[in-house]
């Protein structure tokens, strides 16, 4: 058995997506499974829309999600570096080739010349409305004084069938694949037949991707025969969606691995998480380490329905691998984030972050954890939201007891979560009272929530200074002082 090979050739016109890195993901885990060869290849074939921006940000998002590649651009080997681009001659010269051997033709054909009988045939009720074939007879004759593209001479009739990888048989009838085009007018030769022609030279045996490239794939097909040469695997994966159902895109939120990372996703996490948008392993098993993946990763599993990105699975996702960085790590990301916010200034030290993050526990799965639980740190006023106000109300004698609880709070000698603790639940003891009596209105004084992190840890998070100041404000207000 010869050795597999396997490619990722993403355009540059923007972002690495997640669809796309999906792809490359599938890819690699299924190189590094059977010990084959990845190739990072770019199509550039756009020349228009293809920036050097892009290429970065795609050599980027891979080095970010570990996804290294064997051979490609940076890599060098026998082939590399890759952009199709630079590969132009020798797709050219195939182009040549089958100009020679009648396989295909020279077409002078304008885009207003297409345009004018397309529509006719539309006008006259015809439904197969591609190339008409005009220019078939120039197959054989020499070139013409004039613009023309190259065209594959495609079959009027019979099937072109392959056994997909992850859906089993497909097939297309000939008779719905017009003559299409290989090289453009202007030289540049297209996508399908350019990625066969490199292909081919880089000996790729298994091609993985998107199903939205399964029309292109009977036309690949195609060039392939007319090139004599053989053909590889084709497997095309079901798309993505967002929650609506609809194709992931932009107004679902973040889409590209630069984005994912900019949230706080660890890259882990996300490679975990697109692992199984399409493949599972049983229907339980959801963490896996990459080499776990390696191992048990094939094709078979591969799914056959579109799968859905949830947002709220993967965060919780990154919560398990937040959980497991040393808590070094995850201070640096808090302060990282609260630098960012220019929040840092409202800390009342160098070691607040810590606390925060050991407050946090197994709450803080995603960098903005740090605000969305911790808010009441970032600002000097309280105002109790509706849910906190109500709740607050249910305890009237503990709200009269907040003066006091300040004052224990001012006359301890440390002020340190256990004596805090301490103070509140004596004084509760003293005056016959539940801690919880004390507790949830110190919460509402304190945060302005019903809910939320230890109230011990609050207090200890905010300093006695601006623990004190607000449990007199809240009681003095609730007074109608």
């Amino acid at each position: 058995m010869s050795e597999l090979r396997v490619r990722f050739a993403p355009s540059p016109t923007g972002m690495l997506h997640v669809g796309g890195a999906r792809t490359a993901l599938f890819n690699w885990l299924h190189a590094r499974n059977r010990r084959g060869t990845f190739v990072l290849r770019i199509e550039d074939t756009d020349r228009a829309r293809s920036t050097e921006e892009s290429i970065q940000a795609i050599y980027e998002g891979m080095r970010w999600l570990g996804l290294d590649w064997d051979e490609g651009p940076d890599v060098g080997g026998p082939y590399g570096p890759y952009l199709q681009s630079e590969r132009r001659p020798e797709q050219i010269e195939a182009a040549q080739r089958l100009l020679e051997a009648a396989r295909a033709y020279r077409c002078y054909c304008t885009p207003e010349d297409l345009e004018r009988r397309r529509a006719a045939r539309l006008e006259g009720g015809e439904s197969q409305v591609g190339y008409d074939g005009t220019c078939r007879k120039e197959i054989g004759k020499p070139a013409r004084d004039e613009p023309f593209a190259i065209r594959l001479l495609a079959p009027d009739e019979g099937e072109i069938v392959w056994e997909d990888l992850c859906r089993g048989e497909i097939s297309f009838q000939a008779e719905t694949l017009e003559d299409f085009v290989i090289v453009r007018s202007d030289g540049s030769p297209t996508y399908n037949f350019a990625a066969v022609v490199d292909d081919a030279a880089m000996k790729i045996t298994d091609v993985l991707r998107g199903d939205d490239h399964i029309s292109n794939t009977p036309r690949q097909i195609l060039a392939y025969r007319a090139l004599e040469l053989p053909a590889p695997r084709f497997g095309h994966v079901p798309m993505i969606l967002g929650p609506d159902g609809t194709r992931l895109s932009k107004r679902h939120g973040a889409t590209s691995v630069t984005a994912y990372r900019e949230q706080g996703i660890l890259p882990d996490a996300l490679f975990n998480f697109l692992a199984l948008l399409g493949w599972a392993y049983d229907d339980s098993r959801e963490l896996f380490t990459r080499e776990e993946l390696i191992e048990v990763f094939t094709l078979e599993k591969l799914g056959k329905t579109p799968s859905t990105f949830n947002q709220e699975k993967l965060e919780w996702m990154n919560g398990v691998y937040m959980a497991a960085l040393p808590i070094e790590e995850k201070v640096a990301i808090a302060r990282a984030h609260l630098e960012s916010k220019d929040l840092l200034r409202h800390l009342p030290d160098e070691d607040a972050v810590r606390r925060l993050v050991e407050a946090l526990g197994e709450r803080f799965k995603m960098p903005h954890d740090v605000i969305d639980y911790a808010d009441f740190l970032f600002t000097d006023r309280i105002v109790p939201d509706e849910e906190g106000r109500q709740r607050a109300a249910q305890f009237p004698e503990g709200i009269a007891l907040l003066p006091e609880l300040a004052s224990r709070l001012e006359s301890l000698e440390r002020f340190e979560g256990e004596q805090a603790e301490e103070a509140l639940r004596g004084l509760a003891k003293e005056k016959g009272r539940k801690a919880g009596d004390l507790i949830h209105p110190s919460r509402i004084a304190l945060t302005g929530k019903k809910h939320g992190l230890s109230i011990f840890d609050v207090m200890l998070l905010l300093g006695r200074e601006r623990t004190i100041r607000r449990l007199r404000a809240f009681a003095s207000e609730a007074a109608g002082d």
